[in-house]
């Protein structure tokens, strides 16, 4: 997932922070940051309202 993650976001550059659940898919969230330089942050459980929505 974090190679994948990587790819993506370098192609977004208005990009100011990633927000994800506790999965462990993003176990390597230290290693996001340090390659795109984005801050990663985790959202609570049952707390749909601190991910980020679709417009």
């Amino acid at each position: 997932m974090t190679p994948v993650l990587i790819r993506f976001f370098q192609g977004i550059k208005n990009a100011k922070s990633i927000t994800v659940d506790c999965g462990r898919e993003f176990a390597k969230y230290n290693e996001i940051e340090q390659k795109l330089g984005i801050p990663v942050y985790f959202a609570h459980p049952y707390l749909p309202e601190e991910r980020g929505q679709k417009d």
